[in-house]
């Protein structure tokens, strides 16, 4: 009898120990939700705002080319990648925030032109651009010391069907008057960093640039 109740008394408490596993894990289980709930939530950046785009907007004129910097990785989401373009004297010009799951249309000028992304460190994009293109660049990250690091890819006409697919994911964003409150107070930094990238672009050894070239455009932007 006492045996019997040695046994029962074993079986409750692997029970309640079971019920206890159970319930950390729904516990776990929930927490990650929320964290991940917490963190697609703050993956937009403030310093951008939502665009409706119209045909009179992405149309280009006769001396326009067009690069849409856009991300959809949700690796590193909770960073934000700053974009800029380089001048030959090395001022940068700011371009956008490109967060997870947003794009942006830049409309510039046919020609050469050097873009530097920041992060933990930062990398180049050389561009050269035909008139009346449309340029796809993914801003990708890569996992850093402190945070997550950053690239820009050059998306080849061959892979456009597929990139039509994960860009409608992607919603169009635009800088507001935050973003360039945003750059004046960090345009130091990122002078900085297109200043290392550019020494890293001109060592052959070091080198980690990317390239687009004018063959890499369409001839209109993509559904």
């Amino acid at each position: 009898m006492t045996m019997m109740r040695m046994n029962m008394k074993r079986m409750t408490m692997t029970n309640n120990n079971t019920k206890l596993e159970v319930s950390m894990v729904h516990r776990n289980v929930l927490c990650i939700f929320l964290l991940s709930l917490f963190l697609m939530a703050g993956c937009s950046s403030k310093l951008m705002s939502p665009v409706d785009m119209s045909e009179d907007t992405t149309k280009l004129g006769e001396n326009e080319s067009a690069i849409i910097f856009f991300r959809d990785s949700p690796l590193g989401v909770a960073i934000q990648a700053p974009v800029g373009e380089v001048a030959e004297s090395g001022d940068v010009q700011f371009i956008a925030i490109i967060s997870y799951n947003t794009k942006l249309l830049h409309k510039t000028t046919p020609g050469k032109h050097l873009y530097v992304v920041g992060g933990e460190s930062s990398t180049l994009l050389e561009a050269d651009l035909a008139p009346q293109k449309y340029y796809y660049v993914e801003v990708n990250p890569d996992m850093g010391f402190w945070k997550a690091r950053f690239h820009m890819e050059a998306i080849p006409v061959s892979d456009f069907p597929k990139l039509a697919k994960n860009l409608k994911s992607c919603k169009w964003v635009t800088p507001n008057d935050s973003a360039k409150t945003w750059f004046a107070e960090n345009k130091d930094d990122m002078v900085k960093k297109g200043e290392h990238a550019r020494k890293q672009h001109a060592d052959e050894e070091k080198k980690t640039k990317y390239f687009l070239t004018q063959d890499q455009g369409a001839d209109a932007l993509l559904e």
